[in-house]
């Protein structure tokens, strides 16, 4: 199915369809892509929870049915809120939903309140909702991006307060038990949406949806049960875990104590072409990163202690080019998105084979080619060779080479270094 042919099928506004291509450079849908809307689109009486791998497209899957149903709305209310873990993830969403509502007339903010859709965080969104009296009472969309994240137990408070909020009847009355969940699902009276063929079609009964997505999505029902979830649609957009066709395996056993050696000979001979190192924790990021920066100039790390505005300009940065490698932790560096990324290395051995794919996957997307380095000590050979077994990978040995006398003198010298950084 084409992209023009899909937007047509689906209802989508002209304008939609070819914003993907003009502003968000899409020439066609993946796949993956058009099978997620046709699970929101056909069945629009359902909530849908999308488990899709990274890579594979799923903010357009939830923004394009988004922003087709608000077109020709007539008063500019928040009618949908999107909620992600992080700001970064947060602006990511945000950037893709703005262009996609180019000359369609729907407002997009970035935990704003004056717009048709909100895209926040946690965080940000109880604030509006405590303290600068956001009202949800015409809500429509709930888009739940990073779910398993987002459901875990610190983050359950702002949930409750979006159902309170949006889950009222015509006086008013919030109708949520105390732990937020909703008694009557029939939210309060709401003007039927007007000026579009879709908006009449199939989303003429503004009902609160919510599209839960997520690469891990789970299908754990105690889980889901605080969501409430009406007439679900769980969809897997991947029968198992796949690689990029495109895709070049490696991996480097050597003894621990010279595993910054065998780090630095890969980076140096990637000349100036970008790289994600990932490692087990934002500790061992921050370590690894000053680490690096004895050897290379255009090195970051990403941390949880640093704002994040500090985040925000590192990630620029290293989408331009300005920062060549980036150390980052599978936490970090969730939902990040940069294309054209040319290398990815695991420092850290995953944990699982999950980790694995999400790790590779960020490179060798769109048909084009990358590279994966994997370094490991020789008793972490089972571990790895597990995880490449069930993926069917073709993963090629790189040999070590014993470290010269001139290169062990600067490797201490930069532990040195690195040490009294991190001691400051």
């Amino acid at each position: 199915m084409g992209e023009s042919g899909a937007g047509l099928e689906w209802g989508f506004d002209d304008q939609i369809m070819d914003n993907l291509g003009k502003h968000l450079g899409v020439e066609g849908l993946f796949e993956l892509q058009q099978r997620g809307i046709d699970q929101i689109v056909n069945f629009p009486e359902s909530d849908v929870c999308i488990c899709a791998p990274t890579g594979s497209g799923k903010t357009l899957m939830f923004a394009m049915p988004v922003v087709a149903s608000l077109v020709g709305r007539v008063v500019k209310v928040p009618r949908c809120l999107c909620i992600l873990p992080t700001r970064e993830l947060a602006t990511q969403c945000f950037g893709v939903f703005k262009k996609l509502c180019i000359g369609t007339g729907v407002c997009v903010g970035l935990s704003e309140m004056d717009v048709d859709i909100i895209v926040s965080t946690p965080g940000r969104l109880m604030d509006m909702l405590e303290n600068e009296g956001l009202s949800l009472e015409h809500l429509q969309w709930l888009v739940i991006d990073e779910a398993d994240r987002l459901l875990s137990q610190s983050y359950q408070d702002w949930l409750v307060k979006v159902y309170k909020s949006a889950y009222q009847n015509e006086q008013g009355r919030v109708v949520c038990d105390e732990d937020g969940r909703v008694v009557d699902m029939r939210p309060r009276t709401r003007r039927r949406l007007a000026g579009s063929s879709l908006a009449s079609h199939r989303f003429d009964e503004p009902v609160l949806r919510r599209i839960l997505c997520s690469a891990t999505l789970t299908n754990n029902p105690q889980k889901l049960a605080k969501l409430n979830l009406r007439r679900p649609i769980y969809v897997s957009l991947t029968e198992k875990f796949t690689l990029p066709e495109n895709l070049q395996e490696h991996y480097m056993v050597c003894p621990g104590k010279y595993k910054p050696l065998g780090l630095v000979r890969l980076l140096k001979g990637f000349e100036n072409e970008r790289t994600l190192v990932f490692v087990s924790s934002v500790e061992a990021a921050t370590r690894l990163g000053k680490l690096l920066e004895c050897y290379f100039e255009k090195v970051r790390h990403l941390s949880s202690k640093q704002s994040k505005s500090q985040r925000t300009k590192i990630l620029s940065a290293f989408s331009n080019g300005h920062v060549r490698i980036l150390v980052v932790s599978d936490v970090m560096a969730r939902g990040v998105d940069i294309e054209n990324l040319a290398h990815v290395v695991n420092y850290d051995i995953p944990k699982t084979l999950q980790a694995y794919v999400h790790r590779v996957g960020r490179v060798a997307r769109a048909g084009k080619r990358g590279c994966s380095y994997t370094i490991i000590r020789s008793e972490q050979k089972r571990a790895l060779k597990s995880i490449l077994r069930k993926l069917d990978s073709k993963s090629e040995k790189m040999d070590f080479v014993t470290p010269t006398e001139v290169e062990t003198k600067k490797l201490d010298e930069s532990l040195t270094i690195m040490k009294s950084l991190c001691n400051n």
